[in-house]
């Protein structure tokens, strides 16, 4: 029997409770799950949906269940009159499709070894409101695996393969033999370095050295996502141009792997929490890690801020990320103008020793209590308070809360860059597809385009459909000419022309927010 490798690295520990859910790898190269319960299952109901891939690859093999739905909650189903058993197994391929808003099922590395995703397997059990989460994974002879033994309310990635773990100092990793071999160097250096960055900021150590899993996918492009679940990061590259080490590839990389890793200082949010706090002080905590080893310069720091500020203006599905950075910049600016000394990391360190003396978690409650205690002043933390609750105005609002440090924040729409032109674009887009859908509906960017999925049931909206303008203007048109000519053709009550199709126009549009400028302190 293969032994489980812990996060802690101590192998063959005691063996954990009986398992809620087993997987297992089929010699076949597909899985297997059998969930056990302690009552003959009438109905098995999933807790995420997971774009819905089970009822399009999964196959039931107990006798008597099928796939049906509660909402958008898919459900294995007794069929009447069929023979109720207390274990319910499903066998699956391996499918590693993108997911918006979720986690892939699977991360594949290039010798054939997989990361699976056990929250995908989270599920209640007859109409029960505790879902069954104690997963257990089995290897193949020769194999290991590597999981958490407490992994939290999400789950987490458990690899099953038999690559080697890397130790170094400070974290451990499982690489892919396929990943560039700059890229792999990359990680080796500059992960330490970012992790003694954070730590010496905040002041605060980690407990233990986090697990890290790097796969990689050959195909065109470049692209890479990655995600934190209590103590593992998991990465995974994807495309040919990964192979070009040159300094765009090396800021990407780093960038994500720098918010990412930023979670492991901030991500004990209580349950429930506005996502604002944990992912714009990431975004935050990443460029100025960035700034610190010099692969940005105070010039691309501010120009970062920027963006993420015209982010916010314009909202859609990042606002918890742009807005979170600009309340993290301000958090930095009022914390500075209080206390000299202090900065937006030291104001991290003085949160989570709040949250560790408390239930572990902190809140917008305690954020704001801590600025608070810092000396920032009570209207001055109201105005905060006050953008991260409700910035429809967003611009204005931190126009007026900035002000009090020396910095001056305008509107300039001739400045605008194409990216905050491309995202006021998508802004409206969403809007056509809010009218146009009445299901779930979203999208994905390819460079200046955008290609629709997830599609619900829509009128005139087709998966695969790729949007580049709107009545021939580019979505990044200089001075937003797409946005423009979207709201003046629904002014009239007409149609929007998206190339492939023509879309409704809605009761009503989004305005046009236009383009702010962060010009520096005033004299």
């Amino acid at each position: 029997m293969a032994c489980t490798l812990i996060l802690a690295l101590a192998a063959c520990a005691a063996p954990p409770p009986t398992p809620d859910v087993t997987l297992e790898r089929r010699p076949s190269g597909d899985w297997r799950a059998i969930w056990h319960s302690d009552e003959p299952i009438q109905t098995l109901k999933f807790v995420r949906p997971a774009n819905y891939l089970r009822e399009r690859e999964w196959r039931i093999i107990t006798p008597g269940y099928a796939f049906s739905r509660d909402g958008d909650a898919q459900v294995v189903q007794l069929a009447d009159g069929a023979s109720a058993s207390a274990e319910l197994m499903i066998e699956f391929p391996v499918n590693t499709e993108f997911m918006p808003r979720d986690y892939e099922l699977f991360n594949v590395f290039s010798n054939g070894s997989a990361a699976i995703y056990t929250g995908h397997f989270f599920a209640l059990i007859n109409a029960g409101t505790k879902p069954l989460t104690n997963v257990a994974v089995a290897a193949p002879a020769g194999q290991r695996v590597v999981l958490d033994p407490q992994p939290g309310p999400l789950g987490t990635y458990a690899y099953v393969g038999d690559l080697e773990l890397i130790d170094h100092a400070r974290f451990v990793a499982i690489i892919d033999p396929g990943l560039p071999r700059w890229l792999e160097t990359t990680l080796v250096e500059q992960i330490p370095a970012m992790f003694g960055f954070y730590e010496s900021r905040t002041g605060r150590v980690l407990e233990q050295r986090p697990v890290v899993l790097f796969s990689f996918v050959p195909g065109h492009g470049a692209d890479m996502n990655a995600g934190v679940l209590e103590n593992l990061m998991h990465l995974r590259a994807s495309g040919d141009r990964w192979h070009n080490d040159d300094p765009w590839a090396m800021r990407k990389a780093l960038r994500l792997i720098a918010h990412e890793a930023a979670h492991f200082w901030n991500g004990n949010s209580r349950p429930g929490s506005p996502p604002w706090m944990h992912e714009g002080s990431a975004e935050a905590f990443a460029d100025e890690a960035l700034t610190a080893a010099d692969f940005m310069d105070a010039r691309s720091l501010a120009d970062a801020y920027e963006l993420a500020l015209n982010g916010c203006v314009v909202g859609g599905q990042r606002h918890h990320y742009t807005c979170g950075q600009i309340a993290a910049w301000w958090t930095g600016l009022a914390i500075s103008d209080a206390d000299p000394g202090a900065d937006l990391f030291t104001f991290w360190g003085a949160l989570a020793t709040r949250a560790a003396a408390g239930d572990g978690y902190y809140g917008p409650d305690e954020y704001f209590a801590v600025l608070e205690a810092f000396g920032v002043p009570a209207d001055a933390v109201a105005e905060l308070r006050a953008f991260t609750e409700h910035s429809d105005d967003a611009g204005a609002a931190v126009r007026a809360g900035v002000s009090r440090y020396g910095v001056v924040v305008e509107r300039d729409d001739v400045a605008a860059e194409p990216s905050a032109r491309f995202a006021a674009s998508t802004e409206f887009l969403m809007a056509l597809l809010a009218a146009d859908c009445r299901g779930g509906y979203g999208f994905y960017t390819r460079d200046n385009a955008v290609e629709l999925g997830g599609l619900g049931d829509c009128g005139h909206a087709r998966d695969g459909m790729v949007i580049d303008a709107f009545g021939g203007e580019p979505l990044d048109a200089p001075n937003f000419a797409a946005a423009r000519f979207a709201l003046a053709q629904c002014a009239n009550g007409g149609r929007v022309d998206v190339g492939p199709a023509e879309f409704v126009c809605p009761e009503e549009l989004p305005p046009l927010r236009g383009y702010w400028t962060i010009t520096g302190e005033s004299p």
